[in-house]
């Protein structure tokens, strides 16, 4: 590492030669879908305007006033995700810079109020009802799968990667241990591949419970052999989605991305009483904050009854 910040500091590249040295090691450290995103984040929303940027110009004023007066700006028409996205990827390679050659650059920091996260959308009662006995109806192994994750709350590229030895039906469990994404590729003539690779966090990797139901309905299907959805190789995350577009419009359902789901199988788990620290080792979030400002959101009639029992205690003491 000291001959490689040795080697760096002689060299002095632009900025845009570090950056692309920085993900260069991220290609190597993290997943595929990873090295995507923050590629996709340096050539949309850093290089353009830090293009030519000479490494005696990199200083903390011109990175700030950089990303105040250009990057930030046109940030702001896109979600706070992205935003916060970019300005994670902007700060990890100024510590890269820092590292490899000697500076002591500071980050930048996020320029907007923290905002309440809104509550996510769900399936109303109504439409869990026509959805579950539609999946019901000839079960096949497309509706299954939807419900499979309406009721365990799998992501999409888990369900696309679920063999059928993942499942323990003696148990009574699923593992989830693997994860079906679409990423780049730098054949010309593909755009894109398919890749089974491990799920999306080390948290990811769990085994959830099987329910009563779910697990007599697992138990009368004909063919357990291969993936669950396709016997023969993984699914595209793509098609599956498709296939559940189209399942909800046989119904009559309005377009609802896939992970409405996984929403849904969440917001009831809190409705019905859950404890969130199960919920979400179940959805297989990095931690129980995530579940709870994702999730807990309760009504005002959850909120009126919990006082109501309250005035009863007191209630009770006056008797």
């Amino acid at each position: 590492m000291i001959k490689d910040s040795i080697l760096a500091i002689i060299h002095r590249p632009c900025f845009n030669d570090i950056a692309d040295a920085w993900l260069s090691r991220v290609m190597n450290t993290h997943k595929k879908t990873t090295y995507d995103k923050y590629q996709g984040i340096c050539r949309k929303y850093i290089f353009p305007f830090t293009e030519g940027l000479e490494y005696r110009k990199i200083k903390n004023e011109t990175l700030k006033s950089l990303y105040i007066k250009k990057i930030e700006p046109l940030s702001l028409s896109r979600s706070s995700s992205v935003q916060s996205s970019i300005v994670t990827v902007l700060n990890q390679i100024i510590c890269y810079t820092n590292e490899m050659y000697d500076m002591n650059l500071n980050k930048i920091r996020l320029n907007r109020p923290r905002s309440c996260p809104s509550p996510v959308e769900v399936f109303s009662k109504d439409e869990q009802k026509d959805l579950v006995r539609y999946l019901h109806e000839n079960i096949d192994p497309t509706k299954l799968g939807v419900y499979i994750c309406i009721s365990t709350g799998l992501r999409l590229g888990e369900i696309c990667a679920l063999k059928w030895e993942d499942i323990d039906l003696s148990q009574h469990t699923i593992s989830i241990n693997k994860s079906v994404h679409r990423v780049n590729t730098e054949k010309e003539s593909r755009k894109t591949k398919l890749i089974t690779s491990s799920p999306k966090s080390k948290s990811s990797k769990r085994i959830i419970p099987i329910s009563d139901e779910l697990l007599s309905l697992l138990m009368k299907q004909d063919n357990k052999e291969g993936y669950l959805l396709n016997p023969l190789k993984p699914t595209d995350p793509r098609t599956f989605e498709n296939r559940y577009g189209k399942i909800l419009n046989d119904i009559g359902i309005s377009h609802k991305k896939f992970h409405v789901l996984r929403h849904t199988f969440a917001t009831n788990c809190i409705y019905n009483g859950m404890d969130a620290k199960s919920l979400s080792e179940i959805l297989g979030h990095s931690s129980v904050q995530i579940t709870l400002n994702r999730y807990v959101h309760p009504s005002m009639e959850q909120k009126r009854s919990q006082l109501n029992a309250l005035s009863a205690l007191y209630a009770g003491y006056c008797a």
